[in-house]
């Protein structure tokens, strides 16, 4: 059997669930690593620990709107997907390329060596920070059940300069973000048509660049005290297009790409015609994978991702690390620690 070649996936918003990483800390350093790294940072931005919000239920509703609420769970997307790609690290993955969707371009970029673990949670305590501007009402995003063209046609017959499509994410599926009455009247349409409307879990309009303007300008004022180091190996990012270079200034994309779309599906064809044959999502969430297995359908690839609502994370986490090395992703005598 032919070695695989790999791409790690990290995903964006809306990539976690209560419980995520339970259990998992004491059987992997690396997960504990990850946690050490990122709780003083958290403590003292938001007041609160990244541990201790993994493992308390999730916040009223009437508190989640909160900097600390909303801080805690975007750390919370960032460290799952770092806590086990450290994992996978550990038991002798070498990938081929990282890539992530949206703002898991940052955790695509620490894991590069970009950034430190703790220069990424700081970048994104700031990006916190910034998003208070936009209020907890500026807006949200759905996925749609139809392609870009489409959907950019409806954004067109809309005619709003507050919607604008966020992210291609496969054939059968397009971002659309906006503001709280441009959204409203999307969703109206979509009725209408009978075209699949599904509200998204996040708070704000990401990449809608009307919407997204003040956020980014204040982001990267606060960004320009970072400098990222050269990258160790290679990152695609989805919202460029293409792998970034060593001209190119890590921290300056960050603020750029909270306005700009995210061309996943062209992202899964890129990778494809470069011989990847494993896609491995990093984190709390199959979104990624799921994209991918819809677009390469009927290609011979893999798609996986080891953490499951719907299993306990030793269980699924253990499942997967064995799977991926039945695929020869993994090398065989690098079970470690469970």
């Amino acid at each position: 059997m032919t070695q695989a070649r790999v791409a790690v996936l990290f995903p964006g918003q809306g990539a976690y669930y209560p419980g995520a990483l339970t259990g998992l800390a004491p059987g992997h350093p690396a997960v504990q690593e990850v946690l050490a790294a990122m709780d003083p940072i958290a403590l003292k931005h938001l007041g609160g620990t990244l541990s201790d919000y993994l493992a308390s239920a999730p916040p009223p509703e009437s508190e989640g709107h909160t900097l600390r609420a909303q801080g805690l769970y975007q750390l919370a997307i960032y460290g799952s997907s770092l806590a086990i790609y450290r994992v996978l690290e550990a038991q002798g993955l070498t990938p081929q390329v990282f890539v992530g969707h949206s703002f898991g371009e940052l955790t695509a970029m620490v894991c590069a060596g970009g950034f430190t673990v703790e220069e990424g949670t700081e970048i994104l305590c700031e990006r916190v920070a910034a998003l208070q501007l936009l209020g907890s009402h500026s807006g949200f995003m759905a996925a749609l059940g139809m392609d870009a063209e489409r959907t950019e046609h409806l954004v067109k017959l809309m005619g709003s300069t507050d919607l604008a499509i966020a992210a291609e994410n496969h054939s059968g599926q397009t971002a659309l973000s906006g503001s709280e009455e441009a959204m409203a009247l999307a969703q109206s349409l979509c009725g209408l048509l009978r075209i699949a409307f599904k509200k998204l879990n996040s708070l704000y309009p990401f990449h809608c660049p009307t919407m997204m303007k003040p956020a980014a300008e204040d982001f990267r004022t606060r960004l320009k005290r970072f400098t990222s180091r050269p990258l160790k190996a290679p990152v695609f990012s989805p919202i460029l297009g293409r792998f970034y270079h060593g001209q190119d200034s890590l921290a300056g994309h960050l603020a750029d790409h909270l306005m700009q779309t995210v061309h996943f599906t062209r992202a899964i064809h890129v990778l494809a015609q470069e011989n990847i044959t494993a896609f491995i999502e990093c984190g709390a969430s199959k979104a990624l994978s799921s994209f991918v297995k819809s677009e390469l359908e009927g290609a011979s690839v893999l798609t996986m991702t080891l953490l499951h609502s719907r299993t306990p994370a030793r269980e699924s986490l253990a499942t997967g690390l064995q799977v991926l090395r039945e695929h020869r992703v993994l090398p065989y005598g690098t079970e470690g620690c469970m």
